[in-house]
């Protein structure tokens, strides 16, 4: 547009990584969600350095 923007990076950004997406985000696999972290976002964030502080859902208690 045109317009001239400044900006002052400061700090660290709160969520490095956030995705937003349909069951492959989550983890889907045959026919269930299962084994979260090897969710196309935990592998990223894994890749990135970030993984000890990237949350992702657990269904590993009884009945999944």
């Amino acid at each position: 547009m045109g317009v001239p923007v400044t900006v002052s990076w400061r700090g660290e950004p709160r969520h490095r990584l956030v995705t937003i997406g349909d069951s492959l985000t989550q983890g889907f696999q045959s026919g269930a969600v299962f084994l979260t972290d090897l969710s196309y976002p935990a592998l990223i964030a894994r890749e990135l350095g970030c993984a000890d502080t990237f949350r992702c859902p657990s269904y590993n208690g009884r009945g999944g």
